[in-house]
């Protein structure tokens, strides 16, 4: 089995190969794409020459053409595709789905959301660019996944998908944690008092998001990443950040907070360090007191479900046991609130003569998928300020 060269002629001979072939030559397509240099550039040219010329028969066998090679679910395949070279002519293409009435815009869209109105950010200086090329790969990935097919793609290719963007995502981490400059620049930066308040919420928040990373994944040897860190300086920076955060009582950054696990590596420092080190046990009190004072529900919740046993361990401290007490009326007042609308809804059952009105809505907004971006993604990212 041998591919055509990529032209308008081909097409009709490349589609019906790709979707008409059987399982067991699958491999076989995978291998003859990746190792033709020429395939993806030139299919992404025939996708711009088409749609230049508004030739939409052309447009909807690209497009059926891509969706296929997406179909293979083969990770050299997509290595390719969603390089930064391709990955936007890949996103067009998948625009021209001839069961739509009218063509999606993706890849305007991707470049709106993402490449105007958010620019990427240096946090630190990344001296290895691939860290980049890994990302963007990823988020190509997540991208088609959750957006552009999501109601078309099979399981495997789900997995594959998700397993390349885990993959690409996870490799990125690997590089900047062997970079022992970037290293020691996070932790100097935040050690630094000429850091500002928003570069240092941004270095806590890449901080977390590695040392999450470093324990999912085996054979990541991080010993002098955490003595650094213990560091009494760096720590009670990283505690003075997560109060700045809280202080705001944003729902939206309260939450996060608790879906991205963010507190895990201040209460497990502050557990190791056990009673010696009294700056560190200081400022996570002081920070234990307050959430409890002002009533955050949802961290009260989240810190004790998820640190009773290291926090019981100092429950001689008062801000301990307030917090313990406070956890307990908020399940409580949880219960009761529960109660109450189960009885409201029963009552409304009763006069609407046990009909529900209620129906389920699966709505997905797509200028919406910002918001499913990775936090790491966020952390190399900012909103771009209007220029008058």
């Amino acid at each position: 089995m041998e591919l055509k060269p990529v032209d308008l002629s081909s097409l009709p001979l490349l589609l019906k190969i790709i979707l008409e072939c059987k399982f067991s030559d699958q491999m076989r397509i995978a291998e003859l794409i990746t190792r033709d240099n020429d395939f993806f550039p030139k299919l992404v040219g025939l996708f711009k020459t088409c749609e230049d010329s508004e030739n939409i028969d052309g447009l909807h066998m690209i497009y059926r053409l891509v969706r296929g090679i997406i179909l293979i679910s083969n990770l050299s395949v997509y290595d390719r595709m969603f390089c930064d070279e391709f990955f936007m002519g890949v996103v067009g293409a998948l625009g021209y789905d001839p069961e739509e009435p009218k063509a999606q815009k993706y890849h305007s869209l991707l470049e709106n959301v993402v490449m105007e109105h958010v620019i990427f950010k240096e946090t630190l200086p990344v001296s290895d660019r691939s860290v980049y090329m890994k990302l963007y790969q990823s988020i190509g990935a997540e991208y088609i996944k959750d957006v552009i097919l999501r109601k078309t793609l099979d399981e495997v290719t789900i997995a594959s998908l998700t397993l390349l963007a885990h993959a690409k995502y996870a490799v990125a981490c690997s590089l900047l944690l062997a970079d022992t400059y970037f290293i020691q620049e996070l932790l100097a930066k935040l050690k630094s008092d000429g850091t500002s308040p928003d570069s240092k919420r941004d270095l806590v928040l890449l901080l977390c998001e590695l040392w999450s990373f470093c324990e999912n994944v085996d054979n990541v040897h991080i010993s002098d990443f955490w003595c650094d860190i213990v560091d009494g300086k760096t720590y009670n920076i990283t505690v003075d950040v997560m109060q700045a955060v809280i202080v705001q009582k944003d729902e939206r950054c309260l939450h996060r907070i608790v879906e991205r696990n963010l507190f895990r590596l201040i209460i497990e420092i502050f557990y190791v360090c056990g009673y010696d080190n009294g700056i560190v046990h200081g400022g996570v009190l002081e920070l234990l007191e307050y959430i409890t004072e002002e009533n955050m529900e949802v961290l009260v919740i989240y810190l004790w479900e998820t640190f009773s046993v290291e926090l019981e361990k100092y429950e001689s401290f008062k801000s301990i046991q307030a917090l313990k007490i406070k956890y307990k009326q908020c399940i409580e007042e949880r219960k009761q609130e529960t109660e109450n609308k189960a009885k409201g809804a029963a009552s409304n059952r009763g006069e609407d003569g046990g009909l529900n009105k209620l129906e389920a809505k699966d709505e997905f907004k797509m200028d919406s998928w910002t918001s499913h971006f990775h936090s790491f993604y966020r952390r190399f990212i900012c909103r771009k300020k209007k220029v008058d």
